[in-house]
């Protein structure tokens, strides 16, 4: 993955690469379940999301982490 790559090289302290980390972690299960769940009765939906739907959980995992890690007081 080339966005987890890039997120390794920022210099914040691997804040982006964490959570690019989860953000990898969480699509990769939910192909995995969309896999087990579906293999023979894809549809177009299904591989619209497998191939362009990392970048909405990236947004939305930037989001969560940082949401969470607040709560936590670890921010």
């Amino acid at each position: 993955m080339v966005v987890g790559l890039l997120s390794a090289l920022i210099l914040d302290d691997g804040t982006a690469a964490r959570i690019c980390g989860v953000a990898i972690v969480a699509f990769w299960a939910g192909v995995a379940a969309l896999i087990a769940r579906r293999l023979s009765s894809t549809s177009r939906v299904d591989i619209f999301l497998v191939r362009f739907g990392f970048l909405p959980v990236v947004v939305l995992a930037h989001s969560l982490v940082h949401y969470i890690w607040a709560v936590r007081g670890v921010e």
